[in-house]
């Protein structure tokens, strides 16, 4: 997720900040351009995948690790 730029992890930390406090989804749309939703999505899929995976997740290489409430850890 290196290539992703500054204002698109910015808005992504926002959002999950938002997630945490259970804002809305009409709210959270707001948050990320219409035309991002689809990618964004799937960004969010393959961060579970790669990085916040269920058994093993690799918190030290977390770009949004300060935010995570680190459920199970």
């Amino acid at each position: 997720m290196n290539s992703i730029p500054q204002s698109s992890k910015n808005k992504t930390l926002e959002m999950i900040q938002r997630l945490k406090k259970k804002i809305p989804h009409a709210d959270l749309m707001n948050l990320v351009p219409r035309k991002d939703w689809i990618i964004f999505s799937h960004l969010l899929i393959l961060h579970g995948r790669t990085t916040c995976q269920a058994r093993k997740p690799l918190c030290g290489e977390c770009v949004l690790e300060k935010l995570c409430p680190k459920i199970g850890t």
